[in-house]
């Protein structure tokens, strides 16, 4: 019974260990995600929102386009 007792808390001690693994690799994918966002996306959909903007004012693209890029 005593072996047992110690297999199952090893079984247990390892399974709490794997799903903390997998939780500390969640969280650096959703903070290399949020960094993504923050340095490379949202910067560039800005520009290209600006551009749209300007392109608006001198007719170049019509409303619904500018929608599109907003």
């Amino acid at each position: 019974m005593r072996e047992q007792a110690i297999s199952m808390y090893q079984a247990q001690q390892n399974e709490l260990l794997a799903k903390l693994r997998q939780q500390v690799a969640l969280a650096e994918q959703s903070r290399e995600s949020a960094r993504l966002y923050q340095t490379g996306i949202l910067p560039q959909a800005q520009l290209t929102l600006e551009s749209a903007v300007a392109a608006y004012r001198v007719n170049k693209v019509d409303f619904p386009m500018l929608l599109t890029a907003r």
